[in-house]
């Protein structure tokens, strides 16, 4: 019962536990049973030193709009007389604009610059002009609805934060292992992150409209492990992208990536499959879980296990 209350003594616990039954091998996960599911970072070899950092993405991982988009985008057009605007309008046109756009000309141009309305202002007028087939949206319209859904987006209410993930997060750092937010976002980050109360539970949160580089660029992420003091080569990345998160960090030398999907099977990527979670205290679990077996060979390795776990 007690075990059950805190998070950190069952952990502890199973630690124990696991040690005990290390004479029986493998089993019974050398069985073939799929109803056993495949461990998050199964086949996955940890960093000499164990995980050092975890960096996480923001949108559609560790938080999501409460409302669907394509419902406040119609219900804020019809509150400034766009009343055209239906929930499926605004889903088709919203994702073909947020697909197609960048805040800037060039091939180069990342999607957010500063507050990110060079972006967002073109969106929402795909989104008014039916997909730029109506000529009969002024650009005032536009300004309009875009103060209103910046008021509010901005607002922490309109947001939910990944259950678990703040606990997931102290769980981690309480151990030694650092915890970034890495994330293609404009510089309105921060305050929301702080407002929802995530800028205190991590130890970086870098933006790319902040850093003027975005995911998958490499140079991001060797931003985020600058940010945090760690090497690559000890990171572990999670994110909602195919692209952004899970090849980036990849090709930018990650010990690991996963992405944040409940529908994805897990694999390594070459295969046509990925590694995957859509839990932060089962990602808090593998990773601690790594650390914690870490063989205790050298100085550097009973010194870092001693630091994690006592």
């Amino acid at each position: 019962m007690t075990a059950s209350l805190d998070v950190d003594m069952h952990c502890e616990m199973t630690n124990i536990i696991r040690d005990v039954i290390q004479p029986l091998g493998r089993y019974p996960y050398d069985v073939d049973d799929p109803s056993i599911k495949v461990g998050i970072l199964q086949g996955v070899q940890t960093p000499k030193l164990g995980w050092r950092a975890v960096t996480v993405d923001v949108g559609g991982t560790l938080i999501e709009p409460r409302e669907r988009v394509a419902d406040v985008y119609a219900r804020v057009a019809a509150s400034i007389g766009a009343s055209h605007v239906t929930p499926a309008s605004a889903s088709t046109h919203f994702k073909a604009g947020f697909s197609r756009f960048r805040g800037a000309d060039g091939e180069d141009a990342m999607r957010y610059y500063g507050d990110g309305k060079s972006f967002w202002r073109k969106v929402i007028a795909h989104v008014l002009t039916d997909g730029a087939t109506r000529d009969d949206i002024s650009q005032d319209t536009v300004e309009r609805m875009l103060d209103a859904l910046y008021d509010y987006y901005e607002c922490p209410s309109s947001w939910t934060v990944a259950h678990g993930a703040l606990d997931a997060f102290d769980r981690l750092r309480a151990r030694g292992v650092k915890v970034a937010v890495a994330s293609n976002w404009d510089d309105r980050l921060p305050a929301l992150l702080d407002a929802l109360g995530i800028r205190a539970r991590v130890d970086a949160v870098v933006v790319s409209a902040i850093e003027g580089v975005e995911k998958p660029s490499p140079k991001f992420f060797q931003a985020v492990c600058d940010a945090v003091s760690v090497d690559a080569d000890a990171a572990l990345h999670v994110g909602d992208d195919i692209d952004n998160d899970f090849k980036g960090a990849t090709n930018a030398s990650f010990a690991a990536a996963v992405l944040w999907s409940s529908q994805v099977p897990s694999g390594d990527g070459r295969d046509g499959s990925y590694r995957a979670a859509h839990d932060f205290h089962a990602l808090a679990d593998a990773v601690l879980a790594a650390n914690h077996d870490l063989p205790a060979n050298t100085d550097d390795t009973a010194q870092l296990k001693k630091s994690l776990f006592f």
